[in-house]
């Protein structure tokens, strides 16, 4: 899958050299059967949601689990509690991407029996936006794959239409393409 991921990368990039005016167009075999990240279950729409949002982590080319909404974070109590300072982030349309909407989009997550993977916030106790800027977690238990964990689209925050990863959705026809443009936010 790593390859797959390279591959359409440099077809991203490629593309979006073309025509930066319009966008790009990405052809897939299939549509994704959502643009939320929450509820993406099925190759096509995880491929678009790391393409539209980010999480508190991502993962680089190289597979390595790096920051993306965070910029920092601690961790104390044995490896049970946590808390991330985000950096300053923005939604695509320039307003401020906050740890109340990380907190927020977590919880619909929790509260939705639909949410195909919601099973993997339940290792958290709980969670809370300690300001405009840090998310504070608290572990069931120590899970030294909790950061990795992170980097998964249940994780992402979202609001709304709106798209906090490197592109936005231009334009979307079912059965035929996306055009997303880059996310300057």
């Amino acid at each position: 899958m790593a390859v797959a991921n390279r591959i359409i990368l440099i077809f991203l990039v490629l593309a979006g050299c073309h025509s930066p005016k319009v966008g790009f167009k990405i052809a897939t075999a299939g549509d994704p059967q959502t643009l939320d990240p929450r509820f993406a279950r099925e190759i096509f729409s995880v491929n678009q949601a790391h393409q539209l949002y980010q999480g508190l982590f991502r993962k680089n080319l190289a597979g390595e689990t790096i920051p993306g909404l965070a910029e920092s974070y601690e961790v104390w109590n044995d490896g049970r509690s946590y808390r991330f300072h985000l950096r300053q982030c923005f939604w695509s349309d320039g307003t401020a991407l906050t740890a109340y909407d990380v907190v927020r989009s977590w919880q619909e997550v929790l509260d939705n029996p639909l949410a195909p993977f919601g099973y993997q916030l339940e290792v958290m106790e709980r969670f809370s936006a300690e300001s405009e800027r840090v998310v504070a977690v608290e572990l069931k238990f120590p899970d030294r794959n909790f950061i990795e964990l992170l980097t998964t689209n249940s994780f992402f925050p979202v609001h709304g239409s709106l798209y906090s990863g490197p592109f936005a959705l231009e334009e979307g026809i079912p059965h035929r393409h996306l055009i997303l443009k880059k996310n300057y936010n």
